[in-house]
C-alpha cells in the first residue's frame, strides 16, 4: 500500500533500479502522474505514440523506439543518439483499456528492460484471462476518488516477484 498511485510509481520504478538521468519509455497520452513519478527518480519520460484502438501505448512504436534507436548494452538498451540508459518501460492502462502486454513485455525482456505498468485506472481490469498484477515486472493501481474502486486516496503496488514486492514494501515503510 502507498499514501497514493503516484508515490507507488515511484517506489516500483525506484525498486527496479531507475535513477538520475535514465530514460523511461511512456506513452504520449497518460495522467501527468506518470511522468511526473519518472521525474522523481531523477529520470527523464521518453514518450512514444498511442494506439487508436485502445489510447494505449503502441506496439509499433515501442518496437521502433527499441530497435531502431536503441543499441543494447550491458544486457540492458542504451538510447543510441543520447548514450543514455533506458532503464524501464512504463505502459498506461487507460480509461480501464489494458495495453497490449503481451509483445510489450516480449520486447522488454528481449532488450533486458523491466515493465512497471500503471494501472492506476484499470482496476479490476483483465488481458486474455489474467489480472493485471500478473502482466509486468510491477503494476500500481490507485485508490484515487475519481477511480473505480476508491479510498479517497492511496495506492497499491502488486506484482508476481515477491523479492521486488518485499521490497517495495521496504521502500515505502521508511526503510
Amino acid at each position: 500500500a502507498t499514501s497514493s498511485g503516484t508515490t507507488g510509481l515511484h517506489a516500483a520504478l525506484t525498486a527496479v533500479g531507475v535513477v538520475r538521468g535514465d530514460l523511461v519509455l511512456a506513452p504520449s497520452f497518460s495522467f501527468i502522474a506518470s511522468a511526473n513519478a519518472i521525474a522523481h527518480c531523477g529520470a527523464t519520460p521518453w514518450f512514444v505514440d498511442v494506439a487508436a484502438d485502445s489510447w494505449c501505448m503502441s506496439v509499433p512504436a515501442l518496437e521502433w523506439a527499441l530497435r531502431d534507436q536503441c543499441t543494447r548494452r550491458d544486457g540492458g538498451a542504451v538510447h543510441a543518439a543520447s548514450g543514455r540508459r533506458l532503464a524501464a518501460i512504463m505502459p498506461v492502462h487507460v480509461l480501464g483499456n489494458v495495453a497490449d502486454m503481451q509483445p510489450i513485455t516480449s520486447l522488454a525482456r528481449e532488450f533486458g528492460v523491466p515493465v512497471v505498468a500503471d494501472a492506476a485506472a484499470a482496476i479490476g481490469a483483465t488481458y486474455k484471462g489474467q489480472p493485471l498484477g500478473e502482466l509486468a515486472d510491477l503494476s500500481v493501481i490507485s485508490f484515487n476518488g475519481n477511480k473505480t474502486v476508491t479510498a479517497g486516496g492511496g495506492g497499491a503496488v502488486v506484482g508476481r516477484d515477491s523479492k521486488l514486492v518485499d521490497l517495495v514494501r521496504h521502500l515505502t515503510t521508511t526503510a
